[in-house]
C-alpha cells in the first residue's frame, strides 16, 4: 500500500479500522497533580506524585540560569513503560524525553531513577520550555538546541565539527543524532570561552549578532558520520 502511495493513516485504517490516532496519549489515563509552576499528569499518582515538588526545584533552577520565568506553567507527563511512549510520542526508545511549546513527555521515571538521568533529563527539557520562550524567532536551531544543552552539562566534552547544517534531526538514527548534538554543544562552547555566557543568553532573545553569523558561516558544514 506505501509503494501505491497510500498514507500511513490509510495503511492503518485498512487493517486496524475502528482506531484513534493519537499524538497526546489520549488512551492513557491520566491523573493530573497541580503543584505551584508544574502540572503533573501521571498513571501512578500515588507513587509518582513525590516527582512533583522535586520538578519544581529543577523549574527554579533553571529559571534562574536563564534569568528568566516561566509564563503559563509547565506540563509533565511520566508515561507508565517505555512502549507506550515510543508508541504516543513516535519516538525511539533512546529517546528519554521530548518537549514541545509547554509540554514535557518522559519516559518511566523509574526507570530513568534507575539509570541515574531522571534530574538531568527533566533539567534539560525544562530548560528548552524556557528557552524556547524567550528565543528570538531568527535564533537558529542548532544554537539554541546546542546552549540548553550546554546548559545542562557544560564540562561535556563534545566533537569540533562545525554544526552549520544543523537541520531538524532524523532522530531515528542515533549516531548521526549524538553527532549533529555534540558538534552544536562544541560551537556553543567556544562561543562561551569567546564571548562569556551572559552574552549566549542575550542573543537567544535577540538573535546572534552578525559577526557571529559570518564567523559560522565561513567554516564548511560538516556531515555526520
Amino acid at each position: 500500500m506505501g509503494l501505491e502511495g497510500a498514507s500511513y493513516a490509510d495503511i492503518l485504517a485498512f487493517y486496524y479500522p475502528g482506531t484513534t490516532l493519537s499524538a497526546k496519549g489520549s488512551g492513557v489515563r491520566w491523573t493530573r497533580i497541580e503543584g505551584k509552576k508544574v502540572t503533573l499528569f501521571s498513571t501512578q499518582p500515588v507513587q509518582e506524585a513525590k516527582f512533583l515538588p522535586v520538578i519544581e526545584d529543577l523549574l527554579r533552577r533553571g529559571e534562574s540560569r536563564l534569568h528568566s520565568s516561566i509564563r503559563s506553567g509547565v506540563r509533565v507527563y511520566l508515561y507508565p513503560d517505555v512502549e507506550t511512549f515510543r508508541n504516543v510520542m513516535g519516538e525511539p526508545g533512546w529517546i528519554e524525553a521530548v518537549s514541545s511549546g509547554d509540554r514535557i513527555d518522559v519516559q518511566p521515571a523509574s526507570l530513568l531513577e534507575s539509570l541515574g538521568t531522571f534530574h538531568a533529563t527533566l533539567y534539560h527539557e525544562l530548560l528548552h520550555v524556557l528557552a524556547e520562550e524567550e528565543a528570538a524567532p531568527s535564533v537558529p536551531i542548532w544554537f539554541r538546541e546546542g546552549l540548553v544543552s550546554w546548559l545542562t552539562s557544560p564540562r561535556s566534552s563534545g566533537s569540533q565539527a562545525r554544526p552549520l547544517d544543523f537541520a531538524p534531526i532524523a532522530r531515528s538514527d542515533e549516531s548521526v543524532t549524538r553527532d549533529s548534538y555534540a558538534a552544536a554543544v562544541s560551537e556553543i562552547r567556544e562561543l562561551a570561552n569567546r564571548y562569556g555566557e551572559g552574552a549566549l543568553l542575550g542573543w537567544l532573545k535577540s538573535g546572534l549578532p552578525a559577526e557571529v553569523s559570518r564567523s559560522i558561516a565561513s567554516n564548511p558544514a560538516t556531515k555526520s558520520r
